[in-house]
């Protein structure tokens, strides 16, 4: 056997070789399948997805080219619009007020079923109203005298008169038996049938070669071939419902909430971490998702990809196309997919095939190793444990505390898989994407303690460097950490290394966002690092101090110009500490670290 990749695009396939029209990503995986299940027919063949929506569509494009396959989709009972309209039936049944049941069951085959007009015909709601209550007695008298399951078989007579498909058929019939199932369970209403339905697990599994399942539910599975489909789906969308703040996976959440809108969040800056840290894990999931699928192939993988990528989301296929485009000249990581990269290159639509790929050939005789191993790294146990992204400020004095939205721009309002542009400085390094490491990586420093060994330094690093990351969605280079780990030495020595010395009566907080209302408006912002002086418990003073990156090599008439709007910055900094904690604006001093410089200035 060989080692075989693929990568199709669906638009290719509409192009040249289509049964008929413009095939999308899962005809065109269906026809892959077709296509390597004739010529391999000894092959297991997985086609993995994200949701049971495109699994079904996958099964119905399979069926048309007379490929058996097994559906392994979960709950795949509502996947039928024949079954659906049976289920708004019955929650007509149960509330004669559901419009939208209403409006599913007046129309087209469920119309001849139920003899209901399309609700819109009515002249008025109430009179639609009526006829939807006179239907609900109506079949209530006759599932009292009928029984459930004769008056689901008749309905489902009428479908299939009016033209169902094996298929939604298939899946008619299975209500119906759940129905007989429970024929001896009183039930008080259609909801607890409706109940049953959804949780049905009935698939269709069976010994096909071919099988059709969703990423989650092929853990633990192995193929000889993969195909992945959902790979042009976005990642990092905004997040919704709960989410929970959790810095350890053997502790408890330090924070569970619902997430608002943007504007409530504005407000409550607990939220706003929330939301980044929700958007985060959820990435990580996805990315976690797309290395589990890619590891169930034994010989061969397919991936259906999109030729032109749209939106600004990250994905799947941009992560993938990006790493193939550089694979050529990437002598760390990739150096192995040399093969690949000269490939892509040359491939070319083929009519013979509906999609354009790229045939490796063996790939195992190599065996390279894609990663350079590297020494395990030794965690110093006095270190503590990362601490929580947040800490809430409790009310004191009658002053709140402080929400934000100077956090950093949403890190997916631009596409973190595109080019990097110009934004470079002297180094190569990115700029913001060093900004970003080196403030995620003081964060970590309430005082000189953190940074005073090489083996503390590693410790913030590493967390640091995966934070990064994932804010701003592009890998972090071995270059990148570099420059950073040297910079945290530098600044255990010197000035900066004098300005964050512990002080006794000094309380440091980092990354505190806040927001204040002003006549102009809202003021947002996030304090890189603050320190409190407190006596009795109580603030008497405080020092704002921020971070800088870069300005090496400029001259103090450079820097008085680069000072300028960072002292406007700081002052409005110190105007909201001063009425989050009740102290003199006087008592507020403020810093600026350039840490790069190793030089500290006091605006």
């Amino acid at each position: 056997t060989s080692e075989v990749a693929t990568v199709g695009g669906a638009e290719a396939c509409a192009q040249d070789g289509a049964p008929s029209g413009e095939l999308d990503a899962c005809a065109c995986a269906a026809e892959i399948a077709a296509r390597v299940h004739r010529e391999f027919p000894e092959h297991s063949l997985g086609i993995l997805v994200r949701t049971n929506e495109e699994g079904n569509e996958i099964i119905a494009q399979l069926k048309s080219r007379s490929v058996a396959a097994s559906d392994e989709g979960r709950a795949t009972l509502l996947d039928s619009p024949a079954v659906a309209g049976i289920v708004a039936m019955l929650r007509l049944i149960d509330d004669p007020s559901d419009r939208v049941s209403h409006f599913m069951v007046s129309r087209g085959p469920m119309a001849l079923a139920t003899k209901l007009a399309p609700i819109e015909s009515h002249n008025t709601s109430a009179e639609a109203g009526a006829a939807a209550r006179a239907f609900a007695v109506r079949m209530r008298a006759r599932l009292a005298d009928e029984g459930l399951t004769a008056v689901l078989r008749g309905v489902s007579v009428v479908l299939t008169d009016a033209g169902l498909s094996a298929r939604d058929a298939g899946r008619v019939a299975r209500v119906v038996a759940i129905a007989e199932d429970l024929a001896d369970v009183p039930m008080a209403r259609t909801l607890d049938f409706i109940d049953a339905i959804e949780a049905d697990k009935a698939d269709a599994s069976s010994s096909d070669k071919v099988r059709v399942m969703t990423v989650h539910k092929s853990k633990g599975l192995e193929f000889d071939e993969v195909i992945l489909v959902s790979l042009d789906k976005g990642w990092g969308a905004t997040p919704t419902g709960w989410a929970m703040l959790a810095t350890s996976a053997t502790e408890p959440p330090q924070l569970v909430s619902p997430l608002a809108n943007e504007q409530v969040r504005k407000w409550i800056p607990e939220l706003c971490v929330l939301e980044r840290d929700e958007r985060r894990r959820r990435l990580l999931d996805d990315l976690s998702s797309l290395y589990g699928a890619l590891t169930r192939a034994r010989i061969g993988l397919h991936l259906v990809i999109a030729q032109k990528q749209a939106g600004k989301l990250p994905s799947a296929a941009k992560l993938i196309m990006r790493a193939v485009d550089g694979a050529a000249n990437a002598k760390d990581t990739l150096g192995a997919m040399e093969p690949m990269a000269t490939a892509l290159t040359s491939a070319k639509l083929d009519g013979s095939r509906p999609f354009w790929s790229a045939r490796l050939g063996v790939l195992a005789a190599q065996k390279p190793q894609l990663i350079a191993p590297q020494a395990p790294r030794v965690m110093n146990p006095s270190v503590p444990n990362p601490r929580p992204l947040i800490t809430i400020v409790a009310r004191g004095g009658g002053h709140a505390p402080s929400p934000s939205t100077h956090a950093p721009a949403s890190s997916w309002e631009i596409d973190p898989f595109a080019a990097d542009g110009d934004g470079r400085d002297s180094s190569g390094a990115i700029i913001a994407l060093r900004g970003v490491l080196m403030h995620e990586c003081f964060r970590e420093v309430l005082s000189l303690d953190a940074i005073d060994s090489a083996q503390k330094r590693e410790a913030i690093l590493g967390p640091a460097a995966l934070r990064a990351s994932i804010e701003k969605g592009q890998l972090i280079s071995t270059k990148l950490i570099d420059e950073a780990r040297a910079v945290l030495e530098r600044c255990a020595t010197g000035p900066i290394a004098q300005a964050l010395r512990p002080t006794a009566g000094v309380r440091v907080r980092t990354e505190l966002p806040f927001v204040r209302e002003t006549a102009e408006g809202l003021v947002h912002g996030r304090i890189d690092r603050l320190e409190l002086t407190e006596r009795d418990g109580v603030v008497v003073a405080a020092t704002i101090v921020d971070f800088k990156t870069g300005a090496v090599g400029a001259d103090q008439r450079a820097m008085r110009e680069k000072i300028a709007p960072y002292a406007q910055q700081l002052s409005a900094y110190a105007d909201a500490v001063a009425e989050m904690y009740g102290i003199d604006r006087a008592k507020i001093d403020l810093r600026l670290l350039f840490v790069d410089r190793g030089e500290v200035v006091e605006v």
